[in-house]
């Protein structure tokens, strides 16, 4: 068994095993592997090993890897310009990282003119970080209200990256930020179902706290 086929085995074990604590099924969690370091082979082999979502941080590296990729789900968790979102919406079955109107206005022309209704994801800056893209989290709520009129847009969550810590306990704060964030949306939103916070350092500590989806990188490959 290769090293990424155990690491799939091993985050599976600890998924269901953080689940068991805090009484949530293990089914109601996303594993979308980011392979934005990863060969071909390396994601290929993922999906083998039964993951079923891939996270693409460029399109261009989508356009080259996609027409080899074993079938999957693919979303777009990068930052998105709006001269790459022709392609992006060919490409892909979910945009993670809508974070401004103008974005949201591109995706929903090109989505029109394919006949194409796109899932897409709000990202929030809840750390309210210079260094990272996403709406402000007082902002939230009327940038989901505000796009919500695009018809080809399809909202279903929100999506954020919390600073890095030593210590994944100190993000903790964070994640219950952003599932406030979330339950306000979805009480007003229809179609609010996914959550996507944690990463390969502190996926456990998100899923403690609510998160539905969590974004492995390194953690399949170190």
């Amino acid at each position: 068994m290769g090293f990424e086929v155990q690491r799939v085995h091993q985050l599976s074990n600890e998924i269901k095993r953080v689940c068991k604590q805090v009484q949530r099924n293990p089914e109601d969690i996303t594993v979308l592997a980011a392979v934005k370091y990863a060969t071909l082979d390396q994601a290929n082999t993922l999906i083998s090993a039964g993951i079923k979502v891939i996270g693409e941080n460029k399109v261009q590296d989508a356009q080259k890897r996609f027409p080899h990729l074993l079938p999957c789900e693919r979303h777009f968790i990068g930052s998105l310009q709006t001269n790459k979102v022709k392609a992006a919406v060919k490409l892909f079955q979910m945009i993670e990282s809508v974070d401004r109107v103008e974005l949201a206005e591109a995706i929903e022309q090109e989505c029109e003119k394919l006949n194409k209704r796109m899932p897409v994801l709000i990202e929030v800056n809840v750390a309210k970080d210079a260094q990272k893209h996403g709406v402000q989290p007082s902002e939230t709520f009327e940038f989901v209200r505000e796009i919500a009129k695009f018809w080809h847009l399809q909202i279903r969550g929100l999506m954020t990256i919390v600073p890095y810590f030593e210590n994944p306990e100190d993000a903790r704060g964070y994640f219950r930020m952003m599932k406030s964030l979330f339950e306000l949306c979805r009480r007003q939103f229809k179609g609010f179902e996914i959550l996507s916070m944690g990463m390969s350092h502190d996926f456990t500590v998100a899923i403690e706290e609510g998160s539905t989806e969590v974004r492995i990188g390194r953690y399949f490959f170190e």
